[in-house]
C-alpha cells in the first residue's frame, strides 16, 4: 500500500473504528506494507482491523470469507463510514454489483473464487483481504492458483488468521504465496520444501523442518508476517477445563475393531466391509468407535450406541444449560436430531441466532462448519465433542467459539473417547501437532520482535 498514518491520523483512526492501541498499530503497519499476513488470537479484533485497513486504503477492496461469516463482516462494516456491499446472487447480479455499486468495500464468499477469477482477467479491485488464510494452505489447490495469478495487478493484499502453522509448517507456503506471489518464500513449493525441510518417508508424505530451519524461515517471512500481540486479551480469557470422558463399548465392537485392524476387512451381519489401505482402515476404526460403519454403498450399519448413551447421561446432568455438541458423521447428526429434537444444527437457517437468543439451548456443530467466525460466548460455556479430530487447528478453533472475548464464565470441553482405541491415538497426535505449530509460531513471534 505504501502509505502510513501520522500520529494524529493514527489517533483519529483508533477513535473512528473503536480500536485499541494495538489494533491501531496493526492498521498502521498494514497500510505501509504491500502484503501482510496478520496473525492474532481468536476474538482479538481481526475483522475490525481488516475493515479499518480497507476503509483507510482509499481504493476498492474485496474481502473473501466463508459464507457463514459474511454476516459478521457486513455487521461490522455498518459501523464504519464507507459503504459495504455483498457480491451474491446470479452471475449477472454479481457483475452488476461490482460494476455499479457505490460501495468501496465488497464482501464475497470463497465459493465464488472460481467464478470471479474466470470472469475477470484482472480483479477490478485495488486491495484484497483473505479471511482465515489457513484455507489457502495447499499451494496446489485451485483457489491458491487462481488468486496467485491475479496478485500482480493488485496494489495490496492482507491475510488474517489465528494460527498459520498450527499443524504443519508446510502450510505456511500457500498462505504466503497467495499474498505476496512468492516474494518471501519463493515461487516454487518444491524448492521451499528442499530449502527448509527433510523428507522423512520414501513416498514423500512426511516432511519435517530440518535443524535450524525455523530460524531461517522466521527471517524469510519477517517482512510478511505481523503479529497483533495483545497480552491483555490472552490474560482476559476465562479458564478452560478439558475432560476426557471414557466410554466402554460392547465386546462386539472390539471383535470387529480387531478384525479390521489386523485383516483390513470385517464381516458385519453378512456384509463384508473391506479397507483398501491404511487410511481407509483408520476411517473404519473411527467409525466403529462412534457406533456405526459405512458400507461400500454409503449406507451406515449400527454396531453400538455407547457414546450416545454416555452423551444422554451428560446432557441429563447439564439440565437446561446451553451446550454445543460437535459431531463428525452424518449418521451422528441424524442420531442427535432424534435424541434431542429441540436441538438444531449450525447449518440450519437461523440456528446460531436462535441459540444465542435463548430460543434453543442445544446446538449441533460439525468442526468444519464451526471452526471460524462463529461466536456463541455470550450464551454458552459448555462443549461436548463426540470424538477428537485430527486437525490441531480445528481443535483449537472450535473451542474458540465459546472461549473468547466476552465470555464471563469458565469454559469446559468434554470429549468422548473409547479407551485403547484410535480415539486416543487421534488425541495424542493432535496434541503433538499443536506442540509443533505452537513452537514454530512462538519462534516466528520472537523473530518478528528482533528483526
Amino acid at each position: 500500500m505504501g502509505q502510513s498514518l501520522e500520529s494524529s491520523d493514527l489517533s483519529r483512526t483508533q477513535k473512528q473504528y473503536s480500536l485499541n492501541s494495538i489494533q491501531a498499530e496493526a492498521v498502521e503497519h498494514c497500510l505501509r506494507m504491500p502484503s501482510v499476513l496478520l496473525v492474532a488470537d481468536k476474538g482479538a479484533g481481526k475483522t475490525r482491523v481488516g475493515l479499518a485497513v480497507a476503509a483507510e486504503s482509499g481504493g476498492r477492496v474485496l474481502i473473501l470469507c466463508p459464507n457463514k461469516v459474511r454476516g459478521g463482516w457486513l455487521k461490522e462494516g455498518k459501523k464504519i463510514a464507507r459503504r459495504v456491499d455483498v457480491i451474491e446472487g446470479t452471475a449477472q447480479q454479481r457483475m452488476d454489483t461490482i460494476a455499479l455499486s457505490a460501495a468501496c468495500i465488497f464482501v464475497m464468499g470463497v465459493d465464488l473464487i472460481p467464478w470471479l477469477c474466470e470472469e475477470y482477467r484482472w480483479l477490478p479491485f485495488d486491495g484484497l483481504i483473505l479471511d482465515e488464510t489457513t484455507r489457502y494452505s495447499k499451494p496446489g489447490s485451485s483457489g491458491v492458483k487462481k488468486l496467485r495469478a491475479k496478485r500482480p495487478k493488485l496494489e495490496w493484499t492482507l491475510g488474517l488468521t489465528a494460527s498459520p502453522v498450527m499443524e504443519n509448517p508446510l502450510a505456511l507456503y500457500g498462505q504466503a504465496v497467495v499474498l505476496d506471489g512468492g516474494a518471501s518464500l519463493g515461487r516454487s513449493f518444491d524448492r521451499y520444501k528442499q530449502q527448509y525441510f527433510m523428507q522423512m518417508d520414501y513416498k514423500g508424505y512426511d516432511f519435517q523442518l530440518r535443524p535450524g530451519a525455523d530460524t531461517e524461515l522466521a527471517v524469510a517471512v519477517a517482512g510478511l508476517v505481523h503479529f497483533m500481540v495483545d497480552t491483555s486479551y490472552a490474560d482476559s480469557l476465562v479458564p478452560l477445563t478439558e475432560e476426557l470422558v471414557y466410554v466402554e463399548p460392547p465386546a462386539v465392537m472390539w471383535e470387529l475393531y480387531e478384525e479390521m485392524a489386523e485383516k483390513l476387512v470385517m464381516d458385519l451381519d453378512g456384509t463384508e466391509i473391506e479397507a483398501a489401505n491404511a487410511a481407509v482402515v483408520s476411517g473404519k476404526l473411527e467409525q466403529l468407535t462412534q457406533g456405526a460403519v459405512y458400507d461400500g454403498k454409503s449406507a451406515h450399519r449400527w454396531v453400538h450406541h455407547a457414546k450416545f448413551n454416555k452423551l444422554w447421561s451428560l446432557m441429563k446432568e447439564s439440565g437446561d444449560e446451553p451446550v454445543i455438541i460437535t459431531y463428525h458423521y452424518v449418521y451422528e447428526l441424524e442420531r442427535l436430531r432424534h435424541m434431542f429434537p429441540h436441538g438444531r444444527d449450525l447449518k440450519d437457517d437461523g440456528a446460531l441466532d436462535a441459540f444465542n437468543d435463548g430460543a434453543i439451548h442445544l446446538l449441533f456443530m460439525h468442526p468444519r462448519s464451526g471452526s471460524h467466525g462463529i461466536e456463541a460466548q455470550a450464551r454458552c460455556c459448555e462443549m461436548i465433542c463426540l470424538k477428537p479430530i485430527w486437525s490441531a487447528d480445528g481443535w483449537d478453533q472450535i473451542i474458540g467459539r465459546i472461549r473468547r472475548r466476552g465470555q464471563t464464565r469458565p469454559c469446559r470441553r468434554r470429549t468422548l473417547v473409547v479407551a485403547g482405541s484410535i480415539d486416543e491415538v487421534i488425541f495424542d497426535r493432535v496434541v503433538g501437532k499443536e506442540g509443533i505449530g505452537v513452537s514454530l509460531l512462538g519462534h516466528l513471534k520472537a523473530k518478528a520482535h528482533t528483526l
